[in-house]
């Protein structure tokens, strides 16, 4: 019986929170990723996404950093000095492509993925989500 339980478990959908403020990209990724068979919440702002890691056990944030009231460096901080949130991956999908933004991304920050909107397909991030959530 508790085997039963384990296996309906891990066949859960993958919960993916996605915090973009350009409604048509977050529409497109939204589409995308539930065609994936992922669960995904939508949040044009920091507060709103904090509002919902609150209430959901969100398996992976998929974090734009140009956002309005809480830059997404700011979200990026509150969850990873979170002992409940700061180990669920983070990709940041931004028009951001300095390096150094990339380096306190990722190597201050501990975002997992850091990719640049305009470089970037919206498969290629799909692909992105299910290598760092280990689907195959």
């Amino acid at each position: 019986m508790k085997t039963q339980k384990n296996i309906k478990t891990c066949l859960l959908p993958k919960k993916i929170l996605l915090i973009e403020d350009d409604q048509l990209l977050r529409e497109l990724l939204f589409q995308k990723l539930t065609d994936k068979s992922f669960t995904v919440f939508n949040a044009d702002c920091g507060e709103k996404a904090l509002n919902i890691i609150e209430k959901e056990q969100i398996d992976l944030i998929i974090l734009d950093l140009m956002l309005p009231n809480m830059p997404g460096e700011k979200f990026l901080k509150i969850i990873k000095k979170d002992k409940v949130f700061k180990n669920v991956p983070v990709i940041i999908m931004t028009a951001k492509s300095d390096k150094a933004n990339i380096n306190n991304c990722v190597n201050v920050l501990k975002a997992d993925k850091y990719i640049i909107k305009h470089q970037t397909t919206l498969s290629e991030i799909t692909s992105s989500v299910k290598n760092i959530l280990h689907i195959k």
